[in-house]
């Protein structure tokens, strides 16, 4: 019974009957491995992750790590799964093809939602991507972001318009807990980094050290 309750009763990506399992064997093997992320504002190749420094600037974060790109078939139904069907255990998954260097007095900190979205979905399905970094990573997480403005949803708006659908959307609950203090802000998919972005930009205005940012995929 509790089996049935942590996993789907089919493989996420290819809907074959399984059982104790996620992904079955096939799928698995299929996932694309060695990701090259993108800078979302300039689109440049980041080999180590490195955010160029006029894009930095402006994005509020130095370098940013990604496991898979969203356009890959399996990648796609996993997100998907994680976020809509609420199977949490994918955050596993998602979580051990993120390679993020481990640095002193990092936090892991996941981007909220608004309560209102908290209560419709269940769970933070970043919150649980945190867990499981920090988990690895052997450091703390902190839900020290909160979302005070309830945004639209934002598939079909431009970069300008998700900035400012976005603009001051969040807040700090615990600014002693980040002061000087290097930040791994992890999100479920960046595209344009409007979200990463303003919750970077406000992690600097209350005294973060440096700021990195997370996905488990891009698009």
């Amino acid at each position: 019974m509790l089996k049935t309750l942590l996993f789907p009763a089919q493989c996420v990506g290819c809907m074959r009957e399984l059982s104790g399992k996620i992904l079955c064997d096939s799928c698995a093997g299929l996932l694309p491995k060695g990701f090259t992320p993108r800078c979302p504002r300039c689109s440049a190749r980041l080999p180590h992750g490195t955010i160029c420094q006029p894009c930095r600037e402006i994005l509020g974060f130095s370098r940013l790590f990604v496991a898979f790109p969203y356009a890959h078939p399996i990648v796609t139904a996993l997100v998907n799964a994680f976020k809509f069907d609420a199977i949490r255990e994918i955050s596993s998954i998602l979580a051990e093809y993120l390679v993020i260097p481990k640095i002193e007095n990092m936090l892991i900190a996941p981007i909220p939602l608004h309560p209102k979205r908290l209560r419709e979905r269940g769970f933070n399905q970043s919150l649980c991507l945190a867990e499981e970094i920090a988990s690895r990573l052997e450091t703390d997480y902190t839900e020290v972001l909160t979302r005070r403005k309830e945004t639209k949803q934002q598939a079909k708006m431009s970069r300008e318009q998700r900035y400012e659908n976005l603009r001051n959307a969040f807040a700090i609950n615990d600014r002693q807990a980040i002061l000087g203090k290097s930040i791994l802000l992890v999100d479920d998919v960046i595209t344009t980094g409007a979200t990463i972005r303003e919750a970077a930009q406000t992690l600097r205005r209350e005294g973060a050290k440096e700021i990195w940012a997370s996905a488990a995929a891009q698009g």
